[in-house]
């Protein structure tokens, strides 16, 4: 039984390279290869960044015969990446596999589906942990300095980090799923989960250079301060540099360690997976009925369907999700934006020509990260099968769609408000400067709203099988991503080289009359063709 569930979750692997997410048929074999080929890539390319790291830290290492420090760093590396990497696929694949409602309604114990689910947790933390110990291991055993002993205890420590990885990740992943289990939105939860990992790759993406370089300066400071302070790592440092003793306590805590998690995660696999959050049932009272008015109905219908959504939220919501966070920037970071702008006024050739562009540079700082989520491009494919459902109500099919427009508007032009309220604030723009830069980035966005809604119309995908289709990989959403940030740096372009001709504000006045008169025929199209296209959809 063991052996039978073990090969069905490592087949089920390979479906992300074997199968479409789309349509789940077959890939094509240069498909298959050209997937292969690019996950390989990737890893390599990670794998790099540590064999170099490894290649200038160990040798100097190995000459004083602190082989047990580097080891220290290189594992503390291994498991950092190793449990990050896994972590959020380890809830996942636990708690949330397809077919574990299935197999625990058959006349299987849920140890045992639990011990098939780990063993794909293992391969995962051995993969994630490979890229930065396997380089470490390859400095060592060709930097002359290796001792046989050392040769085996690291090869065979490789192992047991990916256990110790996975007991980490297993403890987690049963965190997650207990707090997930007890709310009453996971949704919001699964939300905020993703979010704390993409903010997470961001602040170790623009640190990552830095923490490195401390670690190779300071390797010593931290194989002392691991010795003194967090014993059982030093355990893993000296027992991969060759010593008996520390390797065998080291196995034998990272054994208990793995026995443990997995005794209390069978102990609460089956209760975990099956348990419905508790929702408080809502009880009736009388109370009189708010009636709005149609348009108002349809708005408040598509912002309710975007926030039930994940995959909507969470690949177009970033957009207002970072225009908040670069309103916040421009306040936490004001004395040094001020300090830089009034230095480079001092200098009268920089001052002339940096001056007028401030306004323009922080509407188009704002278009650009507006840029990144255009709603509209999938607010008519997300609606799937169910299109039909709006289509027998009684509303106009024109209303409709202006109420996926009003949602972009508010969705991204609320953060906009809020991120130019900052700007302005920050940067001191007079009054009639600031208006003109809001204006400009409220068309902007309006043009935005109005291509992507167009777009969708036109390559309206109904068919699919996963809401993240439409929303992740649907034409119209590369279209409004991409043609809008080539529209601002082609405006941008455009102020660089006109400025000399005429002044900036008439340059953003003439964008804002030029992006406004853009939005008349689009707007025509969606009345007309585009009520057509809806209409006939289903």
């Amino acid at each position: 039984m063991l052996k039978a569930l073990i090969r069905k979750d490592l087949l089920s692997l390979g479906t992300m390279f074997l199968q479409g997410k789309k349509d789940s048929k077959k890939r094509s074999k240069g498909a298959i290869v050209g997937f292969i080929l690019l996950y390989a890539f990737l890893y390599i390319m990670m794998a790099a960044l540590f064999l170099m790291m490894a290649f200038f830290m160990g040798p100097d290492l190995f000459a004083k015969g602190e082989a047990w420090v580097y080891f220290i760093v290189m594992g503390y590396l291994s498991i950092f990446f190793g449990i990050f990497g896994s972590v959020f696929s380890t809830y996942t694949m636990l708690y949330q596999a397809r077919d574990n409602e299935m197999l625990l309604s058959l006349p299987i114990e849920p140890w045992k589906i639990l011990f098939t689910r780990i063993v794909t947790v293992y391969l995962f933390s051995l993969l994630y942990g490979s890229a930065a110990w396997l380089p470490g291991i390859c400095v060592y055993l060709f930097s002359g300095f290796a001792t046989v002993t050392g040769a085996i205890y690291s090869i065979l420590m490789f192992f047991e980090i990916g256990f110790l990885i996975s007991a980490i990740s297993c403890i987690l992943g049963w965190v997650v799923a207990e707090i997930s289990s007890r709310v009453r939105n996971k949704k919001i939860f699964s939300l905020f989960f993703m979010l704390v990992l993409i903010l997470g790759l961001m602040v170790f993406r623009f640190k990552a250079n830095d923490i490195f370089e401390n670690m190779m300066e300071n390797a010593e400071v931290i194989g002392e301060y691991t010795k003194s302070h967090i014993y059982p790592f030093y355990l893993m440092g000296a027992g991969a540099a060759g010593d008996t003793v520390s390797f065998l306590l080291f196995t034998a805590g990272v054994a208990v360690l793995f026995g443990l998690v997995y005794y209390v995660l069978s102990k609460t696999f089956f209760s975990v997976t099956m348990r419905e959050a508790k929702v408080k049932k809502a009880g009736y009272s009388e109370k009189a009925v708010q009636v709005h008015s149609v348009r108002r109905t349809l708005f408040s219908r598509e912002m309710k369907h975007f926030f039930s959504s994940l995959a909507y939220m969470l690949n177009m919501g970033m957009s207002s999700l970072f225009m908040f966070v670069a309103a916040g920037a421009f306040l936490v970071f004001s004395g040094t934006i001020r300090e830089a702008i009034g230095s480079v006024s001092g200098i009268p050739e920089l001052g002339a020509f940096i001056a007028p562009l401030l306004p323009a540079a922080a509407a188009l700082s704002g278009a650009l990260i507006a840029g990144m989520g255009p709603y509209t491009a999938a607010s008519v494919s997300t609606e799937g099968k169910s299109i039909w459902i709006l289509q027998t109500m009684p509303s106009k099919t024109e209303d409709i769609l202006y109420a996926k427009i009003m949602m972009h508007m508010v969705l991204i032009g609320v953060p906009s408000l809020v991120f130019m309220a900052a700007a302005i604030f920050v940067l001191k723009l007079d009054l009639l400067p600031a208006l003109e830069a809001t204006l400009f980035l409220l068309a902007f966005e309006l043009l935005h709203a109005l291509v992507g809604l167009f777009e969708d119309l036109r390559h309206v995908n109904l068919s699919w099988t996963n809401e993240a289709i439409p929303v992740k990989q649907g034409i119209p959403v590369m279209v409004g991503i991409f043609g809008g940030w080539g529209a601002v740096l082609l405006i941008g372009v455009s102020v660089y080289f006109l400025m000399r001709f005429v002044s900036v504000p008439v340059i953003l006045g003439g964008w804002i009359v030029l992006l406004l008169l853009l939005c008349l025929p689009l707007l025509n199209y969606i009345r007309t063709k585009g009520v057509e296209i809806y209409n006939y959809a289903s």
